[in-house]
């Protein structure tokens, strides 16, 4: 999303002729292509208009089926709604594309969509996230050898590792990017890989290189006249100047960064530019302007749901208050400060980190994918009796299952006024039964599947493996405000898929079953002994009575009948450390909490 279009009499021309053509075009695909078009020359100049024409050819696109036209016109809106710092509303547009795309096999679709969600993530804060993003993205552009958008994704790369701290990678990205635009002159671009580069020496204290790169960047952006780029590069340059001391060189290039994003809509780029003037009033002493500055780029920021921007502001907010004596106001701004800057970090942070270095990383990106399509191999050719069981589940069964949901569905659209309330409420029953059913059977498969024996020669980090289950738990995690305490883990024999399943059941049964109003707190660690780990997974919830210890690692065991899932999970477990030569059991009394326990071989 790092192109421009010069407003200039050719530029004119060409919009006046798209309109002519789009009221003449003779098919309704040409005229959504051709809305789309003109869209994509306004989004910067006029994005009102652009999304109202991108918005026709969406709406346009639907009524007669064009998928394509769907997929360009609903990711053309998200880049219009990015670029007005409507990052929701974005990333909905560029999820609707994704989707769009992913089923009609648009590859250069997807990989567009790949790259603008990467972007979304990356200005949330959420780093794991936009890094998968971009590798996608990444991979697939590769393989189209597009010169110009595999720049971008070097680009998009680099910023990650800018904000993972891995200076040396993200530098060493921005060449690689720079380099591409170079050999296709793409301007535009290499304004921003100017930029980035500085920003990078900005991060190390080499200010007078991040100056150099700046002003190169600027001198671009203002050939080209790229009013989205002079902005930024004029708010980087104000913030150097600001750094430095140099107050009103600071004030002088911020304010005209401020004046261009405020006539362009540039919501992200206002607020980092108001949170900066406010630094600089703060320099000069002026913290009642500084304040007044911050509480506007929050205003902002908060909207945009821009976690690392948020975390700034309050921290600029707690100093400024602590100047002038308002404690109060600055220890409530430092508790915001804090609690922003450890969900960036332990969140997604540390999770984007084990990313890199474990599964992402885009230099053993090809080992990484040998090593799962492995693993995946050695699922398929588990016995032929559960290869039978896996069809059979997956069509035989489910498929009647999923007809009985669609035309309990068609009955109810169709047929609601004529059911009287017992009707209505038959119907409910068959359409939640079906839904439980295939619930049911999807845990079942995963059961047959689970703990394959000739997984046991593979040595696993245990630490790894948590990482994954901490990401693919996260939102749960969040949501019920789980405590985890992990500790150092073992390496141990067994596949690296199994043990995420292992771990990921017990820590979201943990999770389940934790007593009312209270925090759930759990804690994985593990003793050594002369031949095997001896690992646990201890929580404070409800407990579990000593009739019910045995029986809970039985297939479809329900200890309380009122609580989601299928009583299959702690079955997989068993399963899983059984065909490993382990034990697994449970030590707990009721109300005090569970701790399971389970062997695996050194």
């Amino acid at each position: 999303m790092q192109y421009a279009v010069k407003d200039t009499r050719d530029t004119r021309d060409k919009i006046s002729d798209l309109k002519t053509a789009i009221d003449h075009a003779q098919t309704d695909n040409k005229r959504v292509n051709l809305l789309t078009k003109l869209a994509r020359i306004l989004y910067k100049s006029t994005p009102e208009e652009a999304l109202n024409y991108a918005t026709e050819a969406l709406h346009l696109a639907y009524r007669v089926g064009y998928q394509q036209g769907i997929g360009s016109s609903s990711n053309l809106i998200g880049v219009i709604h990015w670029y007005q710092g409507n990052f929701k509303d974005a990333e909905e547009a560029f999820m609707q594309a994704l989707d769009i795309r992913q089923r009609i096999d648009d590859t250069a679709g997807m990989a567009e969509s790949y790259n603008c969600l990467g972007t979304i993530y990356l200005a949330y804060g959420v780093y794991a996230k936009s890094l998968e993003y971009f590798i996608q993205s990444l991979k697939t552009r590769e393989q189209l050898g597009h010169k110009t958008e595999l720049a971008d994704c070097y680009n998009n790369i680099g910023l990650v590792y800018e904000k993972l701290g891995d200076h040396i990678k993200s530098l060493d990205y921005h060449q690689r990017s720079l380099k591409i635009r170079k050999e296709i002159n793409n301007k535009i671009g290499i304004a921003y890989s100017y930029s980035n580069t500085g920003n990078i020496y900005k991060i190390k204290g080499e200010y007078d290189k991040a100056l150099n790169y700046y002003f190169k960047s600027l001198e671009i952006t203002q050939k080209v006249d790229d009013n989205y780029g002079m902005a930024h590069c004029y708010s980087l340059v104000g913030e150097i100047y600001c750094t430095l001391g140099h107050n009103e060189k600071a004030l002088k290039y911020l304010s005209k960064a401020l004046s261009i994003q405020e006539k362009l809509g540039d919501k992200a780029g206002k607020a980092i530019s108001l949170n900066r003037i406010g630094e600089v009033h703060a320099r000069r002493g002026k913290y009642e302007d500084a304040i007044d500055y911050y509480y506007r780029s929050l205003a902002i920021t908060r909207k945009m749901s821009a976690d690392p921007l948020l975390e700034s502001v309050y921290h600029n907010l707690a100093q400024a208050y602590s100047a002038v004596n308002d404690y109060k106001s600055a220890y409530k701004y430092h508790v915001l400060y804090s609690e922003a800057k450890s969900k960036l970090f332990n969140e997604d942070k540390a999770n984007a980190v084990a990313l890199v270095r474990s599964e992402y990383e885009y230099e053993k990106k090809n080992q990484e994918i040998e090593r799962l399509n492995s693993e995946q191999n050695l699922l398929r050719e588990s016995k032929n009796e559960l290869e039978l069981f896996a069809g059979k589940v997956a069509h035989d069964l489910k498929e009647p299952l999923r007809m009985m949901s669609s035309f309990g569905t068609l009955l109810e659209d169709n047929y609601q006024n004529r059911l009287d309330e017992n009707g209505k409420e038959y119907l409910s029953i068959i359409k939640d039964s079906s839904v439980q059913m295939q619930t049911l059977l999807s845990d079942l498969l995963e059961f047959a599947l689970s703990g394959n024996p000739s997984d046991n020669v593979k040595q696993t980090n245990l630490n790894d493996t948590l990482i994954i289950v901490q990401n693919n738990l996260r939102l749960r995690i969040k949501e019920t405000k789980t405590k985890l305490i992990i500790n150092e883990l073992p390496t141990v024999k067994g596949s690296f898929s199994n043990m995420v399943q292992l771990y990921q059941n017990l820590i979201s049964n943990a999770i389940k079953f934790k007593k009312p109003n209270t925090t759930a707190c759990i804690r994985i660690g593990y003793h050594e002994r002369d031949d095997a780990y001896l690992l646990f997974v201890q929580d404070n919830g409800i407990g579990i009575a000593e009739e019910h210890k045995t029986h809970i690692f039985q297939v479809f065991t329900h200890l309380d009948p009122n609580k989601e899932g299928t009583g299959i999970g702690l079955a997989t477990c068993k399963k899983i450390v059984k065909n490993l030569n382990g034990k697994i059991w449970v030590e707990s009394q009721p109300g005090q909490g569970s701790t399971f326990y389970f062997t695996l071989s050194r």
